[in-house]
């Protein structure tokens, strides 16, 4: 808000896997559609970076203690199992609706970075329609993750959006959701970043961006018309060996007054 962008956009895991809290989402869509705002407001029923670390038992999602395999055998074949997705996607259903009615752009993808089969993405889809109610209120996309793990699928269903995540390059043509989730990037000026700044983020060299970099990544999203959501690991309490940690048990820092400037101006694309 203090960058004073007229579109805003948001994104949203529900699985329980960071907590999830009804009262704050409600509160957040009245302040982005308040002045004029326009929202876009990405949701995320399951977490798939979490599930795929299920032997650390550090999170508390939906599915996110149980192997990929296991869970696409029990979403495509288990009954009992189905009815305990649908049960928690339907709850949901309200705060969903009254974001519509407040004229949000509501897109679903139900698992970031998935971990399932084509066949099992087109079940758990199916399964989130019927418990959500909703029709062509709200968008659907996929946001494959092919290399992450055994069995992952890649097809895009007709009438489902793609979301990508990358930290630089070019964004392909058909993506509606463009993220650098995973990637993160470093306060430096200059497209270049130096080795010790990325020994820093805890990731490869060629993982760690600077914040100019990646503007690229945003303007070539608004190219496409795409939804933008930027990624900040800092904030999210997880410094090098601790993406496997509890989230209840992590510290997050605030922005400091330089890194704020910075991510307002860079929001604002100045």
């Amino acid at each position: 808000m203090k960058a004073c962008l007229k579109r805003i956009a948001i994104g949203v895991v529900t699985d329980g896997s960071f907590g999830y809290d009804e009262s704050l989402l409600r509160e957040q869509i009245q302040k982005l559609t308040s002045a004029g705002r326009e929202l876009s407001l990405h949701l995320y029923l399951l977490n798939g970076p979490a599930q795929r670390r299920y032997l650390y038992r550090a999170f508390n999602g939906f599915g996110t203690r149980m192997s990929p395999h296991r869970f696409r055998r029990l979403i495509l074949y288990d009954k009992k199992f189905q009815k305990k997705y649908t049960a928690y996607v339907s709850t949901l259903a309200p705060v969903i609706r009254e974001a519509v009615e407040a004229g949000v752009f509501v897109s679903i993808s139900p698992m970031l970075e998935d971990n399932l089969s084509d066949a099992a993405f087109v079940k758990l889809m199916m399964l989130s329609k019927e418990a959500l109610g909703l029709g062509g209120e709200v968008t659907w996309t996929r946001n494959p993750c092919p290399l992450c793990f055994s069995g992952n699928g890649k097809a895009i269903p007709t009438g489902v959006g793609h979301e990508y995540h990358a930290g630089s390059g070019s964004v392909p043509s058909h993506a509606t959701v463009v993220s650098n989730d995973g990637w993160g990037f470093v306060y430096f000026k200059g497209d270049r970043v130096p080795h010790p700044a990325s020994i820093s983020l805890g990731y490869q060299t060629q993982y760690a961006i600077s914040i100019d970099g990646l503007a690229h990544l945003r303007d070539e999203a608004s190219k496409n018309n795409a939804v933008f959501l930027a990624w900040f690991s800092k904030y999210q309490g997880t410094p090098f060996r601790s993406y496997w940690s509890d989230p209840r048990r992590r510290a997050y820092p605030a922005p400091t007054d330089s890194e704020l400037a910075q991510i307002t101006e860079f929001l604002r694309g100045d």
